[in-house]
């Protein structure tokens, strides 16, 4: 056998572009579809439960509507890495519109209603008692908005025999 000649089961074959179509495993690209679009989330909630369930909504499509204080969310505050900006806020509050609001004020009544007419999901974790307060505990909302899905959580009535201490305030 030449050197110049080799077997044909021992040539090489040019690489062969793998085409889509010719794989048994077709790739599909990843569905965009957002799975929570048009579905419209008001969050009064601060520090880890609510906003966390919010940021969810939120990455699923969800338009979600983070009512805080004027003084803005204390977790801002949390090691900032600018006036009031801080790691822990910006991950659980990214793809959210902020509304600062006062809600002891009598103006903001209104805002809130008008935010909740629209609202298919309310969210809250309010001190215990604070809620019913200010008009946005379940008993008061349910009845005036019959279209939205409530959830309220907090440390303190989850877990009845924590001390308050343990819990944020």
């Amino acid at each position: 056998m030449s050197k110049t000649t080799a077997p044909s089961a021992l040539k090489r074959r040019a690489p062969r572009a793998w085409k889509i179509a010719d794989s048994p495993l077709r790739y599909r690209a990843m569905d965009n579809a957002r799975p929570f679009a048009g579905i419209e989330v008001v969050e009064f909630g601060q520090f880890i439960a609510v906003p966390f369930c919010a940021q969810i909504l939120a990455e699923g499509g969800a338009h979600v509507i983070k009512v805080e204080s004027v003084e803005g969310d204390p977790v801002r505050q949390l090691a900032p890495l600018a006036p009031g900006e801080s790691r822990h806020f910006i991950s659980r509050n990214r793809g959210k519109h902020s509304l600062p609001l006062d809600l002891h004020h009598p103006s903001a009544a209104r805002i809130v209603e008008r935010l909740l007419a629209r609202a298919d999901v309310v969210l809250t974790n309010f001190r215990p008692g604070l809620a019913a307060e200010l008009g946005l505990d379940w008993p008061t909302l349910a009845p005036r908005h019959p279209r939205a899905a409530g959830c309220r959580t907090g440390c303190r009535r989850a877990v009845r025999t924590r001390s308050p201490t343990t819990c944020a305030r």
